[in-house]
C-alpha cells in the first residue's frame, strides 16, 4: 500500500514532455500505532539498495515510519520530532501538555483546528 501511494505522487509530478531527471524526491511518512518491524527503535527509514552491495539506485524515493508503541515515555522538550510524534498518541490532558510546551506545535493545532471546521472533514 505504501509503494502505492508513492508511486501514485511521484508519477503525477512528472509532465508530457519533462525528462526523468526533473522528478522531485517524493517521501512516504508512516505514522503507525502499531508494532511493524521487530526491533526497538521507533523510527525506520528505507530505500531502494542493490541487494549485495548495498548501492542506492535512487535518491528519489524514501520510507519513513514512525511507530508510536516504541515511542519512548518520557519526552525531552528539545526534542521536537518526539514531543510530535507523541502528539499523535496522547490523551487528550497530555496533548494540552505538550502543546504548550512548543509554539509551533499550538500554531499547527491552530491552523489543522481551522482547516477542519472549513472542511468539515468529520462530518458533524
Amino acid at each position: 500500500m505504501v509503494m502505492y501511494y508513492w508511486a501514485r505522487e511521484f508519477s503525477s509530478a512528472l509532465l508530457t514532455g519533462q525528462g526523468y531527471s526533473t522528478l522531485p524526491r517524493t517521501i512516504v511518512i508512516s505514522i503507525v500505532d502499531f508494532k511493524l518491524f521487530m526491533c526497538e527503535e521507533y523510527h525506520s527509514f528505507f530505500q531502494l539498495l542493490e541487494i549485495t552491495r548495498h548501492t542506492l539506485l535512487s535518491d528519489k524515493m524514501g520510507f519513513y515510519f514512525y511507530e508510536l508503541p516504541k515511542l519512548p515515555v518520557d519526552v525531552s522538550e528539545d526534542n521536537m520530532l518526539l514531543l510530535w510524534l507523541s502528539l499523535f498518541k496522547a490523551e487528550r490532558k497530555k496533548m494540552k501538555i505538550l502543546i504548550f510546551y512548543s509554539s509551533l506545535c499550538q500554531q499547527v493545532v491552530h491552523k489543522a483546528t481551522i482547516i477542519i471546521d472549513k472542511n468539515d472533514l468529520f462530518g458533524e
